[in-house]
């Protein structure tokens, strides 16, 4: 949402739930009004990461979506939106 430092609160959160935070930086736009969780692909395994990652995010489940293309960045991706609250769940 081109918020400065807004990566730092989910880097928190994420970390408090065990998660390891890599290096945030700028999606493609700042329009996003919902966060996005990104996961490489369909497996079960894929999928209950990215939902416990929503939930460490205090995201629903709907925002997890499967990349378009694989992704070969992380395990899962993070985009950000205006609904993200920096104080957690």
């Amino acid at each position: 949402v081109g918020t400065p430092g807004i990566e730092q609160g989910a880097a928190r959160l994420l970390r408090k739930a065990g998660f390891i935070f890599v290096n945030g930086g700028n999606a493609n736009r700042f329009d996003y009004d919902k966060t996005v969780v990104i996961i490489p692909d369909a497996s079960e395994e894929q999928r209950e990461l990215g939902t416990s990652v929503a939930a460490a995010l205090g995201v629903p489940t709907n925002a997890v979506r499967l990349a378009s293309s694989g992704q070969q960045v992380a395990e899962v991706v993070v985009i950000l939106g205006a609904d993200f609250d920096s104080d957690g769940p």
